[in-house]
């Protein structure tokens, strides 16, 4: 029988990206049972953990939004993302809101969404990360179709729930900090990948 102060020293330290710092065993002439299974069942607990993290970020964020009005709020610079009338580039500098930062979301099959420009009655493209993003397609292709994800990180500092959106290419859309017009050629999401949502409510952020 094993003494509860004894088991104390396999406490397990997780940090919130889920990896295992350090797993602290302190007495020695334990037997190899207790020890492997203290492993085992840290090795159950991160599992659990990215399991719900990976369950969190796959989930059907826009699957309630069809037909309705988005505007998309860049974390990285506190823009948001707007449509140039001029060239139908997409870019996060816009300051306040107007029809140039408003999308209605089309909601498609396999947690897909398409977006079209209030501005232009575009569908957004995501160019195959080739070039800017465009507001300027009639119908939806494989390029107009994009999926959103709660993001895996928190960003201190913003209210609501932070956002990635990556194209048929896989890439993350990044909003390059506002100055230039997006890409959609990301490989991973860092800062400049991160959304908010904002609704014209008391709050603004949804949540």
């Amino acid at each position: 029988m094993v003494s509860q102060s004894a088991l104390k020293a396999f406490l397990v330290q997780i940090t919130a990206l889920g990896k295992l710092h350090y797993i602290c065993i302190k007495y020695k002439n334990m037997k190899k049972i207790i020890i492997t299974g203290a492993l085992a069942l840290a090795a159950a607990t991160v599992g659990t953990f990215n399991g719900a993290q990976q369950a969190q970020g796959e989930e059907k964020v826009f699957a309630q939004r069809n037909n309705q009005v988005v505007r998309f709020f860049a974390q990285e610079n506190g823009r948001f993302v707007r449509v140039n009338p001029r060239n139908n580039r997409l870019r996060a500098n816009r300051r306040n809101l107007g029809r140039a930062a408003q999308f209605t979301a089309r909601v498609l099959s396999n947690n897909l969404v398409a977006f079209r420009s209030n501005l232009t009655n575009r569908y957004v493209s995501s160019e195959n990360g080739r070039r800017a993003m465009r507001a300027n397609r009639n119908r939806i292709g494989s390029q107009e179709r994009f999926r959103v994800e709660n993001a895996r990180r928190a960003i201190s500092g913003f209210r609501g729930r932070a956002l990635t959106v990556r194209g048929n290419n896989n890439r993350f859309v990044s909003s390059e900090g506002g100055r230039r017009a997006m890409r959609c050629n990301r490989r991973s999401a860092g800062i400049s990948e991160l959304f908010n949502e904002f609704n014209q409510r008391p709050g603004g952020f949804a949540r």
